[in-house]
Parts: structure tokens; sequence; C-alpha cells
């Protein structure tokens, strides 16, 4: 709880290498609880190294995160990389019966 950005950043040189897909946990709440802008900061770091970032509502909708929102309630963020994003993110049709993008 509240070490995302720490074992990101511990692993910044596999990240660029192969460009994964990343799951963590965005968690505004528990960054008041320990003092430490974890979510904010894993937000910037993903972002600084071209990865498209998406919420995961209801396990099936994905909503573009643009920009760090310390309003947003905790949630899971799946991470694609720009040169390697999924053809449902790029075609919004094409497997709209998995995922609803918004």
């Amino acid at each position: 709880e509240g070490s995302e950005y720490r074992i990101l950043k511990g692993g910044e040189k596999t990240i660029r290498k192969f460009h994964p897909i990343i799951v963590y946990e965005y968690s505004p709440s528990i960054d008041k609880l320990i003092n430490f802008q974890n979510s904010k900061n894993a937000f910037i770091f993903i972002k600084k190294m071209r990865y498209k970032q998406y919420r995961i509502f209801k396990k099936r909708i994905l909503i573009d995160m643009k920009n760090y929102n310390a309003n947003f309630a905790d949630c899971n963020i799946i991470c694609f990389h720009e040169s390697n994003l999924p053809q449902f993110l790029e075609n919004k049709n094409y497997f709209k019966t998995i995922f609803s993008i918004h």
C-alpha cells in the first residue's frame, strides 16, 4: 500500500526496454494517510515514459486519464505504452463486448 511509485521507479530500466502492460493502484486516499503523493508520482512517472493510462471502472470500462486528479476515487489503472496500444483502444468498435472506452 502506497509503494507503487517506488516499485515502478525501481523497474525503470525494464519498463523502458520491454514496454510491458502495467496495472497499478491509484489511491489518493492512501496518499493522504501516508503523507506521500504516491499516486501522483506514479501517474507522472508513467506518463513521462509515454504510456497511456486508463481507469478500470466496474471491471469492463476503461476511462482515459489524461491528467492526475486527486479527487478521483481509488481505482486500478491499466497502462499501455504508446508504441504498443491494443487495437481495441484505437478502434472503439473492436472488442466492444469486452470493454467500453470513454
